[in-house]
């Protein structure tokens, strides 16, 4: 078989099929670019009406949002405009208070000073009164020692004397006992010196008796004197502490009359600031309603500017589509010829793909009985090779007998392969045959299929141009939706109502804030004074409760003085008796030893 042959018959029957189809395709190409280049033609002169009506719709929207723009900064300029801040009136009305009560807080000042002062001089005076008492009674403690010493001193004096004295007295008896043996004169002498000694005795108890009671004078007018001291220290400080607490009082007075100034003061000028917050909030509120109206005035001049620019855009828009409809209509009646050359360039293509598939079938029928032929006598002499390549034929005797069998089998095989061959032809011719009449088949049901596509195509053209009416009139229904209805002279009558109502609403509010405050600070500035009443009062009580125990306290010094001078006095002179019953003691005592 001549497979070179087959190839070039295949290669020119594709060759000339593809050849035909290319030039069906350039062909309808041709004729679509000639259609769109008498439609690019057509929409150049059309875009020059279209951008004339979209370069006024455009120069529309320039000036008006330029008018816009200048409404708008002119809002943002309202808008942007802050309030003035509340000026910082608290130290100006302060200081105009403190001014204002400045001549009355000297007064009370100068008076809280003078206090002051007396209160340091009454301090002052019982310092040195305490001082010059107390320098007082240290040196009569001084003295008061001195004297004690000194009466010691003169007793041992008189207690020498007398005893020498009598010594003295009783000495020349003594001699005389000496130089006499005479008992009765020993006896007297004896006698004698006793009742002089015993008067000696006597004498000597009766000068310590008689110290003892300068003692106790001297040491009781001591205690009258150091009692007096404390005493007169004592009742000069009760007396300074009535006298301070008194000044004390006063002083305290005289601070919370000053202090009660400074808080009328401080809650008038807090009552100014509420008055002033008021009238600031007022003026604010008044402010803020000028600028409010003033904005919906601006608002309404842009929503008048934009209705009538919106009217302006919207009947260039109408005229817009009305031209782009006419336009486009023209070109879909163009655009459906198309359809009649494509319809035709389908039917040329598909009848030559048909024919050239019967010739494609035809030629493969040859070529698949050809290739199997071709299989059969290689596979032949395929099997003669392969003898050569067996030992078995070069052995004797058998190999004759064994190559003549094979040649047998091989015969036997091939007869049987051929039978299948024409089996297999008859079967091939009669399937070749059915795919003849099936092509043949195909080409029926493509002219079927066309004669549908024209109808279909004529109906789509149609359906086309109601769509594209249909376009054209969900746009112009959709222009109406998106526009934004013009305010009305009411809306705006009634949101410049709404605003004065919220202003109005907003005075109530601040006035209302502003009572409140009002009966809030009223209520502490009663609050205040009224604790300050209560405080004062209780300072009354406290102080009448001090000098009545300050009075209470001097009775007592007074008392307490003459019923201690009368104790100190009893002890003193108790102790001065038992100095007298030693001093007879010691007497009795030394004249048993006589």
């Amino acid at each position: 078989m001549d497979f070179i042959e087959l190839e070039k018959q295949f290669e020119n029957l594709s060759k000339d099929c593809f050849s035909k189809l290319t030039a069906a395709e350039a062909e309808l190409r041709e004729e679509i670019e000639k259609a769109f280049r008498n439609l690019s033609s057509s929409s150049e002169n059309e875009s020059e009406v279209l951008d004339g009506i979209k370069a006024a719709i455009e120069n529309e929207i320039r000036s008006f949002r330029a008018s816009l723009a200048e409404i708008r900064a002119e809002i943002s300029a309202l808008r942007a405009k802050k309030e003035e801040p509340m000026p910082d009136l608290e130290a100006e009305l302060t200081q105009e208070a403190e001014a204002n009560i400045q001549p009355l807080l000297s007064e009370l000042r100068k008076k809280r000073a003078d206090i002051g002062q007396k209160i340091s001089v009454l301090k002052r005076e019982l310092a040195n009164f305490h001082k010059e008492n107390n320098s007082r009674l240290i040196e009569e403690e001084k003295h008061f020692k001195t004297r004690e010493a000194e009466l010691d001193r003169r007793l041992g004096i008189d207690l020498d004397r007398k005893n020498e004295a009598n010594i003295k007295a009783y000495s020349e008896y003594e001699k005389r006992l000496l130089a006499t043996d005479d008992e009765a004169e020993i006896l007297e002498l004896k006698e004698k010196i006793k009742e002089i000694r015993i008067a000696g005795v006597k004498e000597l108890t009766k000068i310590r008796d008689n110290y003892a009671f300068l003692h106790f004078e001297n040491r009781l007018d001591f205690k009258k004197f150091s009692e007096r001291v404390v005493f007169e220290n004592s009742l000069k400080a009760e007396e300074t502490k009535t006298g301070v607490r008194v000044l004390e009082a006063e002083r305290e007075k005289t601070e919370r009359a000053v202090e009660s100034e400074r808080q009328k003061a401080a809650f008038a000028v807090r009552k100014k600031l509420l008055e002033k917050e008021r009238d600031y909030a007022l003026a604010i509120n008044r402010e803020q309603l000028e600028k409010e109206l003033a904005i919906l005035d601006l608002e309404r001049k842009a929503a008048e500017a934009e209705a009538q620019s919106q009217d302006k855009r919207d009947g260039l828009w109408a005229d817009f589509r009305k031209e782009a409809s006419k336009f486009d209509r023209g070109k879909t009646d163009a655009f459906a010829l198309s359809g009649d050359v494509f319809l035709e360039k389908l039917k040329a293509s598909t009848d030559v793909l048909t024919n050239h598939l019967q010739v494609y079938v035809h030629q493969f029928q040859g070529l698949l009985l050809s290739l199997l032929q071709a299989f059969e006598e290689e596979s032949r002499k395929a099997h003669e090779r392969f003898q050569d390549c067996l030992w078995i034929p070069k052995l004797e005797p058998e190999g004759a007998k064994f190559l003549q069998e094979y040649k047998n089998l091989l015969e036997t095989s091939f007869r049987k392969r051929l039978e299948m061959y024409e089996e297999a032809a008859a079967f091939l011719k009669g399937e070749i045959k059915e795919i003849i009449n099936r092509i043949k088949g195909i080409s029926l049901g493509l002219s079927h299929r066309r004669e549908e596509l024209q109808k279909h195509e004529a109906y789509c053209f149609l359906e086309l141009k109601a769509l594209l009416n249909k376009g054209y009139q969900r746009l112009a229904e959709a222009a109406q939706p998106a526009r934004k209805p013009a305010p009305a002279k009411a809306d705006f009558r009634q949101k410049r109502d709404h605003i004065r109502k919220d202003a109005e609403k907003r005075n109530q509010v601040i006035l209302a804030e502003y009572s409140r405050k009002l009966e809030k600070l009223e209520a502490e500035s009663a609050a205040y004074f009224e604790a300050l009443k209560k405080e004062e009062q209780r300072k009354l009580k406290e102080d009448k409760a001090f000098l009545k125990k300050s009075r209470k306290r001097q009775r007592e010094l007074k008392k307490n003085f003459s019923a201690n001078l009368s104790q100190y006095e009893k002890d003193l002179f108790a102790i001065y008796k038992n100095e007298l019953e030693k001093n007879q003691f010691k007497e009795k005592e030394r004249i048993k030893e006589l």
